[in-house]
């Protein structure tokens, strides 16, 4: 089976020494697969009379491959005219070829947290209330709500499209929801009311089945509960409850690969997210589950039921 990860390069930092690379590259070798990685702002497009081909930078014909895994947006929402990675998309599509974790939630709204609210809240899946605002300069407004949907502090301030624990903030008062609000007026901030959470869980869903559940530990004096950030991972025991929760909300996202971020709460269990391009370090580090292997065993079983 021929793999191929498409991802960008990365500031300069070579790309195989990213721990995902490495463990899907390694996992993949092992069972006697190729594996090649491909940024697609560097694919050259050929249009020979009525037939269009694609080549990567070595010259290879992108259909060269079996089945593909993005870790890029390709498509993304509001997008008016159709890009070139769009034009990738259709013709991998028009050549019946296999996409891993590429669902119409990845081609639409990778990285917005209210759109993915929206789709869950619409599904019956519990969430911390939320206020979301778009325009931070109108201070007044964002007192108003605040006020009409009876958020008390401290309230947590999180950016519409943050990653990793980046532009997450904890307040306590009126004026430092406004200082940050000030300080970060390009972005866009869900406002939560903070919940004291017993278990920040991270659950990995893999085709409707969980894989494992980590409880993250935070570091001291952090609230965030992001490996990225620090915190350390722990092996939990699920009740069927929370199960069918983290089983839902991967359902309602529709990627075949997805964490789900449950915080167990003096006011019961939240989805906090669905996190659909995830790296699994932590999980594989502090879980000690093969999880690349995995992934290219599924990636076989596709490969074998499309022939």
């Amino acid at each position: 089976m021929r793999i191929c990860l498409l991802t960008r390069s990365n500031r300069g930092n070579d790309i195989n020494n990213f721990f995902y690379v490495k463990a899907l590259k390694n996992a993949s070798l092992k069972r006697g697969h190729t594996f090649d990685i491909i940024d697609p702002g560097d694919l050259i497009y050929y249009i020979q009379e009525d037939n269009l081909l694609i080549k990567t930078g070595s010259n290879k014909n992108i259909l060269d491959f079996d089945v593909y895994i993005p870790k890029v947006v390709l498509i993304k929402e509001g997008v008016k005219r159709i890009s070139d990675r769009g034009i990738l998309v259709k013709y991998l599509i028009d050549h019946n070829k296999i996409f891993f974790n590429f669902t119409e939630s990845f081609r639409s709204s990778s990285r917005s947290k209210m759109y993915d609210f929206f789709r869950l809240a619409s599904n019956n899946v519990p969430l911390i209330p939320s206020i979301y605002i778009e325009d931070n300069k109108d201070l007044e407004s964002v007192d108003k709500y605040i006020k009409k949907f009876n958020f008390s502090y401290p309230l947590i301030l999180k950016s519409n499209k943050g990653l990793q624990g980046k532009n997450l903030f904890y307040t306590t008062t009126r004026k430092e929801v406004h200082n940050v609000l000030q300080k970060y007026r390009d972005i866009s901030f869900i406002i939560q009311p903070y919940y004291e959470i017993m278990h920040d869980l991270r659950i990995i869903v893999l085709k409707g089945k969980i894989l494992g559940t980590m409880d993250k530990i935070h570091k001291k004096d952090d609230f965030r509960g992001n490996i990225a950030q620090g915190a350390i991972g722990v092996p939990y025991d699920l009740d069927k409850a929370v199960q069918n929760i983290a089983l839902n909300a991967a359902q309602v996202d529709g990627s075949e690969f997805v964490g789900v971020d449950i915080a167990i709460t003096n006011k019961g269990p939240f989805v906090l997210e669905v996190n659909r391009n995830l790296g699994f370090q932590g999980f594989s580090k502090f879980l000690k589950v093969d999880t690349a292997g995995i992934i290219v065993e599924y990636l076989e079983s596709l490969y074998n039921h499309a022939l």
